[in-house]
């Protein structure tokens, strides 16, 4: 019995036919008209127009509110241990937790339990006053 030929050369074919890709709609000849500067009759212009004392105090009362907004967020920012450690000059994570316990510096715990202390507590230690107690002296 004599083996059967092949009588193609290709390659055979696997899996799912390709689907042919729909043609292209004709590109849309509409030039890009160019935008014109809007003009302003003199009357609108004198309105939209400040005096110096009103952009300043429009420019002080922005800066005001920035200033507020940012010593709100700075005051709530989260000092984590080693920082805080570094700015109390503390060389022991025991001393930390000694202060815990005892109630000097309560410490503060993330949603992954990473220990944190707000900032204006360590700047108040940093001070020399009791952080949790606001601003009293350790002996009273």
């Amino acid at each position: 019995m004599a083996a059967k030929s092949r009588t193609t050369t290709a390659k055979a074919k696997r899996g799912r036919p390709k689907k042919e890709a729909a043609p292209l709609p004709p590109p849309n000849p509409v030039p890009a008209q160019p935008q014109g500067f809007p003009l302003l009759i003199p009357e609108q212009l004198r309105t939209c127009l400040m005096s110096k004392d009103d952009v300043e105090a429009a420019v002080r009362k922005v800066l005001t509110e920035v200033q507020d907004k940012f010593d709100q967020i700075n005051g709530q920012r989260k000092v984590y241990l080693s920082e805080a450690m570094e700015r109390l000059h503390v060389k022991s994570r025991s001393t930390m937790w000694h202060w815990h316990e005892r109630g000097y510096l309560i410490q503060e715990h993330d949603e992954n339990g990473h220990v944190f202390y707000f900032d204006f507590k360590i700047r108040r230690a940093e001070r020399g006053e009791h952080p949790e107690k606001g601003g009293e002296e350790d002996g009273q």
